[in-house]
């Protein structure tokens, strides 16, 4: 009895995994180039994929800090490779996870998305 309620819960949890799936939002990853005080001019970068460049600000001990952001990227593993392409020209840049609210800011911000124009700011 004990093997047949088992198997009707993974029945279940198969079924309704998907549902639960299709809720999470994998792309947040981003490569953070640059941290600063001082708002940040973008220019453009080359760059062989899709991507978003954008800045992000945010007050910690009463100081405005600015970031720039390349992203949005399916894993760690996939922000760090465009970061090994980076590493030279940002030798402080970062990959990282963001927030879904973020996200979910920029992508209002820049409806285009992956289409847009790979920037960066200059050093």
């Amino acid at each position: 009895m004990k093997y047949f309620r088992l198997l009707a819960l993974v029945y279940i949890l198969l079924l309704i995994s998907p549902v639960y799936a299709a809720k999470v939002d994998p792309v947040r990853y981003v490569v953070t180039l640059k941290t600063s005080r001082e708002p940040l001019v973008p220019i453009d970068i080359p760059l062989n994929e899709p991507a978003l460049t954008y800045v992000t600000s945010f007050r910690r001990g009463g100081v405005d800090l600015y970031r720039l952001r390349i992203g949005f990227f399916t894993s760690r593993k996939h922000a760090e490779k465009v970061l090994s392409g980076l590493r030279e020209q940002y030798p402080e840049a970062w990959a990282t996870r963001v927030p879904k609210k973020e996200k979910r800011k920029v992508m209002s911000e820049h409806p285009q998305g992956q289409q847009m124009k790979v920037q960066a700011v200059a050093n």
